[in-house]
């Protein structure tokens, strides 16, 4: 393994049921597991190429931290971009 992208394909396979990323917005915690992170990360990548993301552009990830933002940040990897990951709280002089 020499990729993040080859990261996600195996431990998606590994570890299938385990969770990967999780989140407790409220009284319900949720789970993304390594099996939906595999599996989602190439419909992410396809979106974002259908877009017009080709490989080597720069896209920023910008959000709070929660399970989207891994889902973004490998989906661009996975579609060749480059992730430009930026504090959801940094001022707007940063910009």
């Amino acid at each position: 393994m020499e990729t993040l992208v080859q990261l996600v394909e195996e431990v998606g396979a590994r570890f299938d049921r385990r969770p990967a990323l999780m989140i407790r917005p409220s009284f319900r915690t949720r789970t993304v597991r390594y099996r939906d992170l595999r599996a989602t990360v190439p419909r992410v990548a396809r979106v974002l190429v259908d877009e017009g993301l080709a490989p080597g552009d720069r896209a920023i990830v910008w959000s709070v931290n929660r399970p989207e933002w891994g889902l973004a940040f490998f989906g661009l990897l996975h579609a060749g971009g480059v992730a430009v990951p930026l504090d959801v709280r940094h001022p707007v002089e940063f910009g």
